[in-house]
């Protein structure tokens, strides 16, 4: 995992000589499993760094103390009495930008549903011309075919080519039916290279058909690719944990970075690193397809855990049996999104 390292100078003390920043603009997010006693899982698919989100809520819930009152026979009171108000636990919430498949499920559980898909193969093309319907001259014309998936584009089929005859020729390219594909790249040989024309919606189960009338392509136009991108694995989807089941009976840890102010500059540090060493977290699922950003929420409690320990770095030297704790640094993650491997290197 890269480590980007923080640069600033030091500003002056304030006037009230109070050098204790103020914390603003969150840039990155780690979340990692936690075994049954609170340990960081370690291995792969246990930890994530991120900066898509949006918030991150926490206050501490209070429960009132037991307030006792007694009044004599002239109706005063003879005896008040209050017990001290208790802390309960720490209420938590995530807001993300955009649904994650691996975060979600390494925050509360469910399944990232995944794909192994074979690659595709571009389809061997036919090209025939006509003396009318265009603007080519007389001359050769050559192309090359690529096939699309919805993961990306195959290198193109060998290059065919065919005699026009001018001054208003054009050609009409047949491509087959290609298990797969959804659509095909049609690049025409312009000078030394192939440059792309069009990309053609696929027929289903039949032939798809294009007519070139001459028109050079103008603006940045792709060239061939030279890698298959139409398979591989990769990540499709998530499904929800089980109803009424605990998804996450041990919870992870989260941890954030925020950059530090004094009187408007850089601190020095420049950072502040958060830690809640311990939370359950439950996908509040209320989303709505409609015209607003489908985000995602999570909502949960926060609880001690010594054993989070010197963090999933070794570089904590704090006590982290509180609920909630932070401090100064010079350095945070680079985020990165999806999983990462624990532990991670060191600074």
């Amino acid at each position: 995992m890269a480590i980007v390292v923080g640069s600033a100078s030091p500003p002056s003390l304030s006037a009230t000589g109070n050098d204790a920043p103020a914390s603003i603009l969150a840039i990155a997010l780690r979340v990692c499993r936690l075994d049954r006693l609170g340990h960081i899982s370690r291995g792969p698919n246990n930890m994530i760094v991120t900066d898509q989100f949006t918030k991150i809520d926490f206050a501490g819930e209070m429960e009132n103390g037991i307030d006792t009152s007694l009044r004599n026979a002239a109706g005063n009171l003879a005896v008040t009495y209050r017990t001290p108000d208790l802390a309960k636990r720490l209420t938590m919430g995530l807001s993300f930008t955009a649904p994650d498949p691996e975060l979600e499920e390494l925050a509360t559980g469910g399944i990232v549903l995944t794909s192994n898909d074979p690659p595709i193969t571009a389809p061997t093309a036919t090209v025939a011309a006509s003396a009318t319907g265009g603007t080519f001259p007389s001359g050769a014309q050559a192309y090359q075919v690529t096939a699309m998936n919805y993961r990306g584009e195959t290198t193109p089929a060998s290059p065919i080519t065919v005699a026009v005859t001018g001054p208003t020729g054009s050609t009409t390219l047949s491509i087959p039916a290609t298990a797969g594909a959804s659509a095909f790249g049609v690049y025409r040989l312009i000078g030394s290279a192939y440059l792309q024309l069009a990309i053609v919606p696929a027929v289903t189960g039949g032939t798809t058909t294009f007519t070139d009338i001459g028109i050079i392509p103008s603006g940045c136009t792709p060239a061939t690719p030279v890698v298959n991108t139409t398979g591989g694995r990769g990540t499709e989807g998530y499904a929800y944990p089980t109803l009424r089941e605990d998804p996450t009976p041990c919870g992870v840890s989260v941890e954030a970075w925020s950059r530090a102010v004094i009187d408007g500059a850089p601190a020095d540090p420049p950072f502040i690193h958060w830690v809640w060493p311990r939370v359950q977290l439950w996908n509040k699922g209320a989303r709505a397809l409609d015209t607003s950003p489908l985000m995602s929420e999570f909502t949960g409690f926060g609880f001690q855990n010594p054993y989070w320990g010197t963090g999933p770095d070794g570089t904590w030297n704090q006590d982290s049996t509180r609920v909630c704790f932070r401090r100064r640094e010079a350095r945070y993650p680079l985020p990165q999104i999806g999983y990462q491997s624990t532990p991670a290197p060191t600074y």
